[in-house]
C-alpha cells in the first residue's frame, strides 16, 4: 500500500526543484515523492502541480558530473608523482605479487 503525503514543494531560483518536505494542511504536491526519486537533481521543475523534467539541463548536469569524475584525484596526482620521481632516481621498487 502506497502512503500518500501532502508535501511543500521547495523552488531554487531558477525555478528547479531542490527540496521537499511533509505538511499536514495545504501542501503543493499530494502523491509520494518516492515516485520522483531525481526530483531534487537540479533538472526538474515543478508546475501547475506536475513535475516535468528539463532534458537540457539533465544532460548539462550529467556531463558536468561526468566530467569531474574524471578528473584525476589528488590520489592520482601524488601517486603519479611519486612514480615519476621513482622512475627518473631509478628508484622503482618492484612489486612481488603472490598467488592466490
Amino acid at each position: 500500500m502506497k502512503v500518500i503525503n501532502k508535501y511543500r514543494i521547495s523552488i531554487d531560483e531558477n525555478g528547479y526543484v531542490n527540496g521537499f518536505s511533509v505538511v499536514s494542511e495545504g501542501g503543493d504536491f499530494v502523491g509520494q515523492m518516492s515516485d520522483y526519486p531525481d526530483a531534487c537533481e537540479g533538472w526538474t521543475k515543478f508546475l501547475n502541480g506536475q513535475f516535468i523534467e528539463d532534458l537540457e539541463k539533465k544532460a548539462e548536469i550529467i556531463a558536468q558530473r561526468e566530467a569531474e569524475a574524471a578528473k584525476p584525484t589528488q590520489l592520482d596526482i601524488v601517486e603519479a608523482q611519486v612514480t615519476y620521481t621513482a622512475l627518473m632516481t631509478d628508484t622503482l621498487i618492484d612489486v612481488v605479487e603472490e598467488d592466490e
